[in-house]
This record gives structure tokens, sequence and C-alpha cells, in this order.
């Protein structure tokens, strides 16, 4: 989907923020994919969105439990998530 290949090169640029709503859109194309999940939760880890980024990527493992990009990005941010809230 080209909204999908846009969303991931523009958070690609370190321009997180904008590649959200483009994410979204791709979401709404592709409710069934996975990738836009994960993709998304990658730009909203990076804007630090947290709770929406786990959760994004908790729904793209949903679709596709065997992706590893999902699964590893998943423990990822989890752990992220546990340790800043040990320092806080």
């Amino acid at each position: 989907d080209e909204w999908l290949g846009y969303g991931v090169l523009v958070s690609k640029l370190s321009r997180h923020s904008e590649s959200i709503p483009v994410l979204v859109r791709a979401m709404a194309r592709e409710p069934l994919a996975s990738e836009p999940y994960s993709f998304l939760g990658i730009a909203l880890y990076n804007v630090g969105r947290m709770p929406e980024a786990i959760q994004h990527f908790e729904q793209a493992y949903t679709l596709d439990p065997m992706n590893p990009m999902t699964r590893d990005n998943l423990e990822m941010i989890r752990k992220a998530a546990v340790d800043s809230q040990k320092h806080e």
C-alpha cells in the first residue's frame, strides 16, 4: 500500500510525528495487516507515546503472531516501559 510505504519512509527520516497520520491512514486501508500497526507503534514510541505504541504492537501481534519483527518490537517496548517506570 502506498500509504504504508510513505509512512515508513517518513518515519525512517526521523519525522515520526509526521508519519503518524499517514500510518493511521494505512491502518484504516488495511485493517487486517499487521505492518501498519507495527510501524505506527514504532512512530508512537519514538515520539514518547508509549501506552499507544504498546497498544498498536499488541494489535500487530494479534494479527500476525508469527512475524518476528512484531514479536521483537513488542518485547522491546514492554521492556522499555518497565525500565522507564523503574526510573520514575
